[in-house]
């Protein structure tokens, strides 16, 4: 059928002679359609076929089409949330997988201390486990322990030979905080906290856990342990620098208040 002929019978406009061209085009090629084998349902679904059937009135079609389609986005779970749940980590929700990625807003003003705990979430780093995935002929153990499987929890967490770190963040924290604290794979991997935890105490204790995460990536693929003397020293320069950044945001008490109880540990218990 030519063009004019549709044109008068269903008064297509001439602005459609391109898309009367294309379809042209697809029908002489030898392509087999496959219409979907299941009924089309979602009232998102009839609202693309209601907008594609009605007669071409309204500007910006195309783009409300488009802003259907991306508002009804099927559930989709990320590689790295897949990885995770291979490594026993407790099934989490997105709000939970967002609220982890956020953890440090308005903690830091450092943005290579955010960059570093979204490495750690996104898996950016390559533990045994991995190299061994890619590299066959490369051992798979942990490089401090040599025992276990080299995954990302167990290098981060488990591992025997990184334990006295965070044994001694567990002291500091608790020392500082005035209460016990426990700590988990979701606390110390994903700053997931209790939701018993104040909010200060969340934000010193992100930090502190930060500067020892930090120290065990500086000694990647190490079989050293940081000393507890490495910590302190690796917190300070943590506190120094928000100390810094908060004098030109005129921030300063703000900072003070955060790490007050720090402060205190350290000028009445010398470590």
């Amino acid at each position: 059928m030519a063009f004019p002929t549709l044109q008068a019978n269903y008064k297509i406009p001439n602005s459609f002679m391109f898309q009367f061209i294309q379809l042209k085009s697809i029908v002489h090629t030898k392509v087999t359609l496959k219409l979907p084998t299941t009924p089309l349902q979602g009232t998102h679904t009839l609202t693309i076929i209601t907008r594609c059937m009605s007669a071409p009135t309204k500007p910006k079609s195309l783009s409300l089409c488009y802003k259907t389609l991306l508002g009804h986005t099927p559930p989709h779970a990320f590689n790295y949330v897949k990885q995770w749940g291979k490594e026993d980590m407790p099934e989490l929700t997105d709000n939970q997988w967002l609220q982890s990625l956020n953890a440090l807003k308005g903690l830091t003003s450092c943005f290579s201390h955010v960059e570093a705990h979204k490495k750690v979430i996104y898996r950016w780093y390559l533990t045994p486990q991995r190299l061994h995935q890619i590299y066959p002929t490369m051992d798979s153990k942990c490089w401090r322990c040599g025992s276990r499987e080299g995954t990302m929890t167990h290098i981060w967490w488990e591992c025997s030979g990184i334990k006295p770190l965070w044994s001694q963040v567990q002291q500091l924290l608790g020392k500082t905080l005035g209460y016990t604290v426990d700590l988990t794979p979701m606390v110390v991997i994903l700053l997931l906290f209790p939701p018993t935890w104040k909010k200060g105490a969340k934000k010193l204790a992100s930090t502190i856990i930060l500067a020892a995460r930090n120290l065990i990536a500086l000694h990647w693929r190490s079989t050293y342990c940081p000393t507890h003397r490495e910590l302190l020293n690796k917190i300070y320069q943590f506190y120094r620098y928000e100390v810094l950044s908060s004098d030109s945001h005129a921030k300063t008490r703000l900072t003070e208040q955060l790490w007050e109880p720090w402060l205190s540990l350290i000028h009445h218990h010398p470590l």
